[in-house]
């Protein structure tokens, strides 16, 4: 780093702007670094924050976009965002890195079905609660990430046992550790 500053501090250009700044009364200097400071540190926190978001992320009242709504399951409070679009549908969770533990997606269909899930494009692994009204008709445990390079016709399907008209994607783990099972009930609000 010492060898840096020195080599930087040498260059014609670099001398003209220390010239510059040597001009600059020092109360100026003192804001104009202190700015720069803050500035720096900021830029860093941000980043930080976007590679690891603390944990008063997880919308513990279910009021952060995009998860405004909640529902209950073996008294476990999950927040979740609403799907009820074929083009939110066809996207579902793909591309996105991670859910918070208490987030979840909710899946509406119109009517009752056996519908058909792929992890296209997914990067995390979660759980399918398969959802008949207002009970868990089954679950899909740890249903994993596909490696990228896996070709689309070579991706499985996953699918209930029996019709239902919601399904619920969450973390891998979620019904194992809070002890979720088929015919639990749900309770939206």
């Amino acid at each position: 780093m010492v060898i840096w500053i020195a080599s930087w501090m040498k260059s014609k250009k670099n001398l003209k702007l220390l010239t510059k700044f040597k001009q600059i009364p020092l109360p100026s200097k003192i804001i104009l670094l202190i700015s720069l400071f803050v500035f720096a540190n900021s830029l860093i926190l941000i980043l930080l924050i976007k590679i690891n978001p603390p944990s008063s992320y997880n919308n513990k009242d279910c009021d952060n976009l995009p998860y405004t709504h909640q529902l209950d399951i073996n008294n476990n409070k999950v927040c979740i965002e609403i799907v009820d679009t074929p083009e939110k549908m066809s996207k579902g969770l793909s591309e996105r890195n991670y859910l918070e533990e208490n987030q979840g997606m909710l899946f509406v269909f119109g009517s009752k079905s056996i519908p058909r899930f792929w992890m296209k494009d997914m990067k995390f692994p979660i759980d399918i609660v398969w959802i008949d009204d207002n009970e868990i008709a089954d679950i899909s445990k740890n249903v994993p990430a596909p490696d990228e390079n896996t070709p689309l016709n070579q991706l499985p399907h996953y699918s209930p046992s029996k019709p239902v008209n919601y399904v619920l994607e969450v973390n891998a783990g979620f019904a194992d550790k809070h002890n979720v099972e088929i015919d639990n009930k749900v309770i939206y609000q």
